[in-house]
């Protein structure tokens, strides 16, 4: 009832507040069921903020460079699961309170023994084209002159799969999709833990600021709110995952979960 009153008809106000959200396959935060909608942390939050405040969505389906570009053209209005950065930050409008936050991490076979940045030299890392994990891990093997042959993907799962298959060495991720799917792939975590991030819904740049803000306090009033959607969401989809490993030190504080 509730996809259906979101997704379906509705009065001519929420009509006339119609947003088009870009959707990327990165399960388990954000992807969209065989009927298109939206499903995931993120995109399940989403849907109830629009019930909430009467918008209709719109799935627009686009792998991760696609979206971003899609973005910046103001041809979707809302980009789930986005981490801010200060290069973003000048393409796209951010509204202020983090949905949640995440850290990213590279995988590798279970026979492997990548155990810190200087071990990548010579290694095939398969990474998300545009993703934050490729331009901080450009970034740092270039300062240290540590040789790495990349392997551009367009999603977590081809790249796990690339491992997989032989076509890579080690795959960068979220840490959240990796605790989730790594074992299926037989694949296993490295030590090597990166890029503590905040994640948010990026809007073009020509959004109405309202709909930013609305968003912001929703977030604030269901977090104050123990028994809130937020909380449900997070823990019906915590229960879908495979057991994480203990949290950083630096990442306590909140739910962190991509």
């Amino acid at each position: 009832m509730l996809l259906t009153m979101v997704f379906g008809a509705v009065s001519p106000l929420a009509a006339a507040q119609t947003l088009r959200v870009g959707v990327y396959h990165n399960p388990p935060k954000l992807f969209t069921d065989d009927q298109g909608q939206l499903r995931g942390v993120l995109g399940e939050l989403l849907t109830a903020m629009a019930l909430k405040e009467q918008w209709q969505l719109e799935s627009v389906p686009c792998d991760f460079q696609q979206c971003l570009t899609l973005l910046e053209q103001d041809d979707i209005d809302l980009l789930p699961d986005l981490a801010w950065s200060e290069e973003r930050a000048q393409r796209f409008a951010f509204h202020a309170e983090p949905v949640m936050h995440s850290w990213s991490q590279l995988y590798q076979p279970s026979d492997s023994r990548v155990e810190a940045i200087l071990d990548l030299e010579q290694q095939r890392v398969a990474v998300v084209e545009g993703s934050i994990q490729q331009s901080y891990l450009m970034t740092v093997t270039q300062r240290f002159d540590i040789d790495v042959m990349w392997l551009p993907v367009d999603s977590f799962a081809a790249g796990f799969q690339a491992v997989a298959l032989g076509d890579a060495d080690l795959v960068a991720s979220n840490h959240l999709f990796g605790d989730w799917r790594a074992n299926d792939y037989g694949l296993r975590e490295t030590p090597i833990i990166f890029q503590p991030s905040r994640l948010f819904y990026a809007a073009s740049p020509g959004l109405d600021a309202h709909i930013l803000e609305r968003i912001d306090a929703t977030l604030v009033e269901w977090k104050n709110d123990a028994a809130s959607t937020y909380y449900e969401t997070l823990s019906a989809w915590r229960a879908h995952s495979l057991p994480a490993p203990l949290a950083p030190r630096w990442l306590y504080g909140g739910w962190v979960a991509c």
